[in-house]
């Protein structure tokens, strides 16, 4: 009994190292896969930053957009990234100051709804680091726009166990470019934008993600 209590615990590693390959195996072929992954919007946020005045960053945020971003870890350099923004979700948490934004003064969102962002070239600069450029188009002008991007996280997603990426972007628009020049003494021309983003592979991103 003893002799077979011995051997049976000799085996049990044996056992685990195969579980934890399995495990490992499988982590790796989600993090290769070369997909669409749409964003998750539960968990994503596009956020902005307004000179005040020289007093302060005011942030903002737009709360309705979609995008998607075609990525191969192998070849992120033909990466590509779209997005579409509601103009009317603009949000600077003032009611007044929002009902501003939206008219004649700032976004004029009756006559220019969508804001779109279109990636036309990716540049890896580190091991997880890049610059994404692409055309902005606000107010109906359209512009080139370059984003420093970190890609935080390639692999499964640690409750889905689908394939998913996470990364965080950065930029600086002049505002004047597309046409927003109300009150330059008290509002500044360069503006700061964030984007933290979830996305996930589009065939398979759960309904709860597509919704916020």
């Amino acid at each position: 009994m003893r002799r077979k209590q011995r051997r049976h615990a000799r085996r049990a590693p044996r056992w685990l190292a195969a579980g934890f390959g399995l495990i490992i195996g499988y982590a790796e072929i989600v993090a290769v896969r070369a997909e669409t992954y749409a964003f998750d919007k539960a968990h994503s946020r596009i956020i902005f930053f307004v000179p005040h005045e020289g007093l302060s960053q005011f942030l903002g945020q737009f709360h309705t957009f979609d995008g998607e971003i075609e990525f191969d870890p192998a070849k992120p350099e033909a990466g590509r990234v779209t997005v579409t923004i509601d103009a009317a979700s603009v949000d600077m948490d003032h009611q007044e100051l929002n009902e501003r934004l939206r008219g004649k003064d700032f976004f004029r969102v009756n006559e220019f709804p969508t804001l779109t962002f279109n990636s036309t070239s990716v540049v890896r600069t580190g091991e997880k680091t890049g610059k994404l450029t692409g055309n902005l188009t606000l107010m109906g002008i359209t512009k080139p726009v370059t984003l420093d991007v970190t890609l935080n996280y390639s692999g499964p997603h640690p409750f889905y166990k689908i394939p998913t990426l996470g990364l965080s972007a950065t930029g600086l628009i002049d505002r004047k470019d597309f046409g927003l020049t109300y009150r330059p003494e008290f509002i500044g021309d360069d503006i700061t934008i964030r984007l933290e983003i979830e996305a996930m592979e589009k065939s398979k991103i759960p309904a709860a993600a597509l919704r916020k």
